[in-house]
């Protein structure tokens, strides 16, 4: 009974397992399909380090952080290569050494921004990230408005040329949205599963962009090393405002054009975001092997993807489903042709099969005579085969 039991959970198990499998077999044949493509449409960087600094902030949520917060920040103000950034570091009333370290870096670099969360804690990164964004807001009525905001955890190291690939995509390519990779560091004595967990985490997520990208869907935001066009947080509040109007039952005449901080009509479109870089002739000396312009080349390529997301990820799915349906096939045709070989390779073997099991089963304690396998009589008309 046990061991049944057990076989039966061997082979829920297995199955569960092989359907698992085969999820992670599609992403990695649609990353190693669309990994050429995804770096060929990368933006030329040669010209990330000459644009204009535009103002970032940076946002972190910390909660019991004493013992890597001060790394982090100290690290990040000593290292980036970036000036026209603030940091504004989300604490909780009722956690006294974390508030301890951040008013230390904070008195020392102006750039770092302590704001006290009005509840104890702990709450929610939500709730935290929500207190900060309003600290922001308030700090943009008196000292001006920030162009990109950043999303970290207390505990990152930030690449010190990060802010200045926020600062070239977001602030002068148009994008309003990015995500880096994230990388975990490996403990120096951690353990088999941490390493595993980093590896893997690693590998995921950075497979799980490319493909998502490709094929026009929503990013895989992972709750830190993602920045924002500023004008993206009023699109959302726009939104947020329009679904409270509608459960509220205000009709749609009575509402009001939605208004940002600084008298501009919310609208997601390029007139109000108006976050590309002017294109001059010859305001760029480029001596790198670079293209000048790529981004003119991806304007006019035209996209593998010019169906819809539905269609695109339909067709993928299919084209999975056929190879896998193959494979199957091709290996049962395979087995079925190697037992018809095996059989094939001595025709007698199954009479002799039958001989002997006749033997078994019989009555007669007496022994059969012993023949040759075969042996033949020739008679003018006849072939006859005894055995």
């Amino acid at each position: 009974m046990i061991f049944d039991i057990l076989q039966i959970l061997i082979w829920i198990t297995t199955i569960m397992l092989t359907i698992s499998g085969l999820d992670d077999l599609y992403v990695d044949l649609l990353y190693w399909v669309l990994k050429r493509k995804h770096k060929n449409s990368l933006p030329d960087f040669s010209e990330m380090y000459d644009k204009p600094e535009k103002p970032i902030a940076i946002m972190l949520g910390a909660w019991n952080e004493s013992g890597v917060i001060g790394r982090t920040l100290s690290f990040a103000v000593n290292n980036l290569k970036y000036t026209n950034y603030r940091f504004f570091v989300g604490v909780y009333p009722n956690d006294q050494k974390t508030i301890d370290v951040v008013s230390q870096i904070s008195e020392s670099d102006r750039r770092v921004k302590m704001v006290i969360n009005p509840q104890n804690g702990p709450s929610t990164k939500a709730d935290n990230l929500n207190c900060l964004y309003s600290a922001i807001s308030e700090f943009e009525k008196q000292f001006g408005e920030f162009e990109i905001i950043l999303v970290h955890d207390a505990e990152d190291f930030i690449h010190p040329r990060a802010l200045k690939l926020y600062n070239y995509l977001i602030g002068y390519k148009g994008y309003h949205g990015i995500q880096i990779p994230v990388v975990p560091i490996k403990s120096q004595l951690g353990n088999m599963i941490h390493r595993t967990y980093c590896d893997a985490f690693a590998e995921t997520h950075t497979k799980d962009m490319i493909i998502r990208q490709e094929l026009k869907t929503f990013l895989p935001f992972s709750g830190t090393g993602m920045g924002f066009h500023r004008k993206s947080m009023y699109c959302i509040e726009k939104h947020n405002a329009e679904t409270l109007a509608k459960a509220e039952y205000v009709e749609k005449h009575e509402r009001k054009a939605y208004i940002d901080p600084f008298g501009r009509i919310v609208e997601v479109n390029n007139d109000y975001f108006q976050n590309l870089e002017l294109q001059k002739e010859n305001d760029y000396f480029n001596n790198t092997h670079y293209k000048d312009n790529p981004f003119e080349a991806l304007k006019t390529k035209p996209s593998v993807f010019s169906r819809t997301n539905k269609w695109a990820i339909i067709s993928f799915t299919i084209g999975f489903i056929l190879f896998v349906i193959s494979g199957f096939g091709l290996y049962y045709y395979a087995s079925n042709s190697h037992y018809s070989s095996g059989n094939s390779e001595n025709p007698l073997r199954l009479q002799e099969d039958l001989r002997k099991s006749d033997n078994k089963t019989s009555n007669s304690s007496s022994k059969l005579q012993e023949y040759n396998p075969i042996s033949f009589t020739k008679n003018k008309n006849e072939i006859k085969i005894f055995l």
